[in-house]
């Protein structure tokens, strides 16, 4: 289930509709929503891995190592971008040699082209989460306990900054 309406109050891109970048749709798994010509680049880094003693009573989240590996994350998928963006110019210069007419080539270049500036321009990545239901037992929280969805909040937000930097 989707809520629309969140989608597009939280979506960064959207605060750029006058460059182009109104989300319109999700990718095929609708885990990232997506502006026209826009590509999916997705990493989700698992929770589960930063509980220190899990299902102990000690067990606490790593928020300090979470932070600094969410930094790394969203570094990594910007220098993808920087990958897409040379595997895009490949494809036009492929398309600008290619024996067919001007008129044949033009459709096809016009949208790789429109691509590359939405890449470019846009740099859009999906950092995720995945595990938050393991990492919620690991901590010994009961699901959907506030005290669950109050660790959670704070998973997301460190995500949040932590990806902002």
């Amino acid at each position: 289930m989707l809520f629309w309406d969140n989608i597009i109050e939280n979506s960064p891109a959207d605060c750029y509709v006058e460059e182009g970048f109104q989300t319109i749709s999700t990718n095929p798994c609708s885990e990232l929503p997506l502006s026209a010509l826009d590509s999916c680049r997705l990493l989700l880094l698992n929770l589960f891995g930063y509980v220190k003693e899990p299902f102990a009573s000690k067990a606490c989240f790593d928020y300090q190592e979470f932070f600094e590996d969410a930094k790394i994350a969203q570094r990594m998928m910007d220098d993808i971008i920087d990958l897409e963006i040379e595997a895009i110019e490949r494809i036009i210069k492929k398309i600008e040699s290619d024996p067919e007419s001007e008129n044949v080539k033009d459709r096809e270049l016009n949208m790789w082209r429109r691509i590359r500036h939405n890449c470019v321009s846009g740099r859009r990545t999906g950092l995720g989460i995945t595990a938050l239901g393991d990492t919620i037992a690991a901590l010994g929280f009961k699901y959907a306990s506030e005290r669950s969805v109050q660790e959670t909040d704070q998973i997301f937000k460190t995500l949040k900054f932590a990806s902002y930097i």
